[in-house]
């Protein structure tokens, strides 16, 4: 045993020996390899452009956006480098690396454009899918260096509809996945997730129940969604797509909003026809076509879709029954509109006092939300002795050199009250040109009529129609008013925020007959003064085709309408701009501490944030955060700023002190860039944290896991009362021992003892 023993501790020491021995130099004398030096750091740089001249890490495929172009840096006394560039999934693109090659001189300095030779690569616009890719530089001296930048194939872009919307209604997303070159649907897209965010009505900022929601692999999609009971303020939608291939890895982001109001007092619109006859006044036993639209308030405004309108008629203040059966209930159209018809009959409503239509809105969706009633008041007149005249205009709205048509009709309750009446004369005024009238007479014999008038090419104001009609006794008339505008250009441009290369059309069209026989002239200028468009226009369409490279940031178009008599009638100006700007997201990331998702004064939470740019929007390399926190009684105070280096990342945000329970808005404005920054040199963003100085403290999570204290001490007392229940079970299930009988007074043997 001993000598085992001492083997065994032999072995030890020599492997001992071995461990502390074999990783060391080399010693004196003996050969052994040396340890390679450090390689020096390479002295040549190379860096990515844009068309624009500006350096970049990201191309969006495109004849102007996919251009490469690159500076080269040589602080080694090389006369000369070859700078590459190599697609890093070359294979999956059936390209081959390097894609591009060139053999910059340096001539007696230091650096080398290809801005200034116009050298440069365009990513094929074909491309399928993005990724990483290189630029590269070697030289003799300076030895080697890269730079890598990313590809871009497709964006995502979406729409909210309906603009404005009320709790509980059903909302829709649209979203579409498309291609940089040319904005053609991008079927390569792997998967589209939207997510939502909103603002209850107690302003905690949360996600919309049942997203993230995947899409699938959709290029052209709907999501259509609940929107939550609780919302209030704005909904804010986001798109995520990825495409995935071949090791490859891409995505892009869309955003869209989404207002959510409360209902707002309906309008009641009465009318003697059923559509442009709005009046007041009303002949007894004639009816009423009335229109009701229900209305979203708040913050935003817009048409109420699918809600209930109650209908109630009053005299004075007396709930009355009028003729005509009109239902007592309707719901609202896509457009928050609902019509009906009811008679101006007495005895319900009367010639004297007030007469209503009493409309009350609610939302069977959301019963919550308070209903609202709104009033439309009205009068009757008897018509048993007087007809009256009904006078409607062929427009409710004229333009200058137009001719206006206005039909006339006698009417009454019976033909009794009409018999003998007949037509008289008709005059119209020009309001504000003295002494300027149109007049004519009226058959006598004639019970309704068309009356036309020629508007002047150059008024602008209304029409005042008086039509006289007569009997052998007695005369009655009627005025009625149409307004005129101004004949007038409009211009409708394809887009109006454009990106290098595209093809613009600006359309023009015409109101107003004073414009039918005018030549439309245009031009355009953009923001240098170039004259792109000087010329009479063709087809009702002005073309303009921007520059791929080096495209002017605006451009204006001007139409103006000519009359070889009267010389300019019109004339309308339309601005379109080069698309660029930087949008800021923000949130927080940091899991809370407690089940109800609040976070306290003092404690410190990871805020993630990223840069996205839009258009020809380049991200600088530096960005300077700075937070300002609002809250109730506390603002304007506690300002942070966050200096980062990366367009995504995240930072550390602590949460003030004196700030008290609830929803604490920390607004953002990021400076991009330096001091001598000229353009996109700002952009903002907010994030909410929900806070609670004294949290409940069962409802303490244990290591964010969802399960809290409260969870654990119920856990504990179960298990405590299961215990006892046991002991208590085994106590009566025990046998019990009796004492022996003694037997006195009684003859026979004692029983024996239980087993």
């Amino acid at each position: 045993m001993d000598r085992s023993i001492a083997v065994a501790m032999a072995l030890v020491a020599m492997l001992t020996a071995a461990a502390f021995v074999a990783p060391g130099p080399a010693r004196s004398g003996v050969s052994g390899p040396l340890s390679p030096m450090p390689a020096a750091p390479p002295q040549d740089n190379i860096s990515a452009y844009a068309s624009g001249g500006y350096p970049v890490t990201s191309y969006d495929v495109g004849l102007s956006t996919g251009q490469v172009y690159f500076v080269a840096t040589d602080t080694a006394a090389d006369t000369s480098a070859v700078v590459a560039i190599n697609d890093l999934n070359a294979s999956r693109d059936h390209l081959l690396n390097p894609v591009a090659t060139w053999t910059v001189l340096f001539h007696g300095g230091t650096t080398n454009s290809s801005l200034l030779t116009h050298a440069h690569y365009t990513i094929p616009v074909n491309l399928t899918y993005g990724g990483r890719w290189n630029i590269t530089i070697s030289a003799t001296n300076g030895g080697f260096n890269s730079r890598l930048f990313t590809v871009q194939t497709f964006f995502a872009t979406s729409s909210a509809t309906p603009g404005v919307t009320l709790p509980a209604h059903t909302a829709s997303l649209s979203v579409l996945v498309l291609k940089w070159a040319n904005e053609q649907l991008y079927s390569a897209v792997t998967s589209v997730v939207v997510t939502g965010y909103y603002y209850t009505t107690t302003f905690v900022y949360t996600k919309i129940p049942g997203t993230p929601h995947p899409l699938g692999s959709v290029d052209l999609a709907w999501y259509n969604f609940s929107v939550p009971n609780d919302a209030s303020g704005t909904i804010h939608l986001s798109v995520f797509a990825n495409t995935t291939s071949g090791g490859g890895n891409t995505s892009a982001t869309a955003t869209s909003s989404l207002a959510v109001g409360r209902l707002g007092i309906p309008s009641v619109v009465l009318s003697t026809c059923p559509t442009g006859c709005v009046s007041s006044s009303f002949q007894s036993g004639t009816p009423v076509y009335t229109t009701i639209h229900a209305l979203i308030a708040g913050g935003a405004t817009g048409p109420a879709t699918g809600v209930t309108a109650t209908i109630k008629f009053e005299h004075g203040s007396t709930f009355v029954t009028p003729g005509g059966n009109p239902p007592a209930t309707v719901v609202t159209d896509l457009t928050g509109s609902a019509s009906i018809t009811f008679l101006a009959s007495e005895p319900a409503f009367a010639t004297t006092g007030t007469n209503s239509v009493v409309v009350t809105v609610s939302d069977p969706a959301d019963p919550s939300d308070t209903a609202q009633t709104g009033y439309g008041n009205f009068s009757i007149f008897n018509g048993t002795a007087t007809p009256d005249v009904l006078v409607t205009w062929s427009s409710s709205e004229y333009f200058s050199g137009d001719t206006a048509s206005a039909h006339w009709a006698i009417d009454g309750a019976n033909a009794s009250v009409t018999a003998g009446w007949g037509g008289d004369v008709w005059v119209a005024y020009l309001n504000g040109i003295s002494g300027f009238s149109y007049h004519g007479a009226l058959s006598p014999s004639a019970t309704s009529g068309t009356i036309t008038l020629a508007i002047p090419s150059n008024y602008v104001g209304s029409i005042i129609l008086y039509v006289v009609i007569s009997n052998a006794t007695s005369a009655r008339q009627v005025l009625s008013t149409a307004g005129v505008q101004a004949a007038s250009l409009l211009l409708s441009p394809s887009e109006t925020y454009y990106l290098p290369g595209d093809a613009l059309t600006v359309q023009t069209s015409t109101q107003g007959a004073a414009l039918s026989g005018t030549t439309l002239w245009a031009t355009v200028v953009d923001n240098v003064g170039n004259w792109i468009v000087n010329g009479a226009v063709t087809g009702n369409t002005i073309p303009i085709h921007v520059p791929s490279s080096a495209a002017p940031t605006s451009y204006k178009v001007t139409v103006v309408a000519l009359s070889s008599t009267l010389g300019t009638l019109a004339n309308a100006t339309v601005n379109l701009y080069e698309a660029n700007g930087i949008d800021l997201v923000l949130g927080v990331t940091s899991s809370s501490n407690y089940i109800d998702g609040s976070y306290q004064p003092g404690q410190s939470v990871t805020v993630a944030y990223q840069f996205l740019a839009r258009g020809t929007a380049v991200l600088p390399r530096t960005f300077t955060l700075v937070m300002s926190p609002s809250s109730s009684g506390y603002s304007s105070r506690g300002t942070v700023t966050v200096q980062t280096t990366g367009a995504t990342g995240s930072f550390s945000y602590t949460v003030p002190n004196e700030v008290g329970n609830g929803v604490l808005i920390v607004y953002a404005q990021a400076q991009l860039g330096g001091p001598s920054c000229t353009s996109n040199c700002y952009t903002y963003g907010q994030f909410s944290v929900n806070v609670n100085k004294n949290p409940a403290a069962l409802s303490y999570q244990l290591g964010g896991s969802g399960f809290t204290l409260g969870a654990l001490a119920l856990i504990i007392v179960i298990l405590l009362g299961a215990v006892v229940l046991l002991l208590l079970w085994r106590r009566h299930s025990r046998p019990m021992l009796m004492k022996p009988d003694s037997g006195s007074g009684h003859g026979g043997t004692p029983p024996s003892p239980p087993p």
